[in-house]
């Protein structure tokens, strides 16, 4: 039988024979192996130099040994991924811990996690692995949970003690802010003036200032010379009264959209309420 094969032109022109692209070649079927001719049935169609039945032969055998090689390769591969699937088995995982009242108490416990191979999703061993890994996994989780049920009962004594901590703590601390904010109430009430604490910062930032703003034929104003800034204490005082609308601010030179504005309302116990 006659067959037409694509020609390395390279290979030819290197050895010295005039390049093909193609070239006829005629095939006596009975010199082939069973193997080469069932390589050939299949359309297999190497790049030939020279176009002799010895070269078709030589050609269709480096694919048949390809083969067999790529074959042998993912067999050991898949022996060796059995072997390693077998061998998986737990280990200690990482100290895992729960903090409570804030971080006062701290309780850790050790994990456990499957020391195993990963296995895709598309691998021919995906269902034998899973089949060995799942029942590992559970007893993993088993473990470290019942490794952190016995850690928090015993520090249960810990765990009280801490959140009651944190609870006493936040308690006082809103009493505390509630005696301050009644003393800067009372101390507002007795000068008749709002202080704000303002830092003057550095020289990108203006002098801060303060103003009661009344409104007047659509536009408001403010005057400015109710206020004063202390810039050895860097307290900005504004004398004002309960119902009065007072306005604080300073300017920023190198980023004016830094630049404070802030407006409030002097309520009648003379907290600031928002406009």
């Amino acid at each position: 039988m006659k067959l037409k094969w694509q020609c390395d032109q390279q290979a030819q022109i290197r050895l010295g024979i005039e390049p093909q692209t193609e070239i006829e070649i005629e095939i006596d079927l009975g010199r082939l192996t069973a193997e080469q001719r069932a390589k050939l049935a299949i359309g297999y169609a190497g790049r030939l130099i020279k176009g002799t039945q010895d070269e078709v032969a030589e050609e269709l055998q480096k694919s048949i040994d390809s083969d067999a090689a790529r074959k042998a390769a993912a067999e050991r591969e898949l022996s060796d991924m059995r072997a390693r699937i077998a061998a998986s088995r737990l280990i200690p995982g990482n100290v895992a811990s729960e903090s409570f009242g804030g971080g006062r108490c701290v309780v850790g416990w050790p994990t456990w996690v499957v020391d195993a191979p990963y296995v895709s999703a598309y691998s021919a061993l995906r269902d034998e692995a899973e089949a060995v890994i799942a029942p590992l996994r559970a007893e993993a989780d088993r473990l470290t949970s019942e490794a952190k049920a016995s850690a928090m009962a015993a520090a249960q004594t810990e765990i009280d003690a801490a959140i009651k901590a944190e609870a006493d703590a936040e308690a006082a601390e809103k009493i505390e802010k509630a005696a301050k904010m009644a003393a800067k109430l009372a101390r507002r009430a007795e000068i008749g003036a709002v202080e704000i604490e303002i830092t003057r910062c550095d020289r990108d930032w203006g002098t801060p200032w303060g103003a009661k703003v009344t409104g007047g034929r659509g536009k408001d104003d403010y005057d400015f010379d109710v206020a004063s800034y202390d810039l050895g204490t860097e307290i900005l005082t504004i004398t004002c009264a309960p119902g009065d609308v007072i306005a604080w601010g300073q300017k920023n030179f190198r980023k004016p959209k830094r630049t404070i504005h802030e407006r409030r309302r002097v309520g009648a116990d003379w907290k600031l309420e928002a406009l």
